[in-house]
């Protein structure tokens, strides 16, 4: 590869880096207002949960022995 075209290969990657972040925060510009209005969607679309009918609210496997202090750290010295 010569010298000419690895410095036309490196500013097509620095031009590609650019585009990409420049089109990244024109996103973020477009979007980042309209949140709450999808929030609002997404909140009235997706009804909430009671603690009640979540399984995963309060643990079902733990043993109550591993509620208690090994024998070991309780040694004091």
């Amino acid at each position: 590869m010569s010298r000419r075209s690895a410095h036309v290969f490196k500013r097509a990657d620095e031009t590609a880096v650019g585009l990409h972040a420049a089109f990244n925060l024109l996103v973020a510009a477009v979007f980042l207002p309209l949140s709450p209005v999808v929030i609002r969607l997404v909140e009235r679309l997706v009804p909430a949960r009671r603690a009640a009918d979540d399984p995963l609210a309060s643990p079902r496997h733990l043993d109550r022995r591993s509620l208690e202090p090994p024998a070991i750290a309780s040694n004091g010295t």
